[in-house]
């Protein structure tokens, strides 16, 4: 039977724990396509024409109705 740890080892084990949760997050996202099909699932289909309104952020136009290619 292992000896019993002092309160913070406890601790320690606890922080060491959340540490490496937090890796294997950051290494999941960073090294597979977890994000990609993350996103797609998020954004639906690009072909659903629902709306009506388009909202730009920011931008300018060319002419009347027309933004331009500067646009964001």
């Amino acid at each position: 039977m292992a000896p019993a740890l002092p309160r913070g080892g406890k601790l320690f084990r606890g922080v060491r724990n959340v540490l490496a949760l937090l890796g294997l997050v950051v290494v999941l996202v960073t090294f597979t396509p977890v994000t990609r099909w993350y996103g797609q699932r998020l954004a639906g289909p690009w072909c659903d024409t629902g709306g009506q309104v388009l909202i730009v952020l920011g931008g300018s136009s060319i002419g009347l109705d027309v933004v331009a290619r500067d646009t964001y």
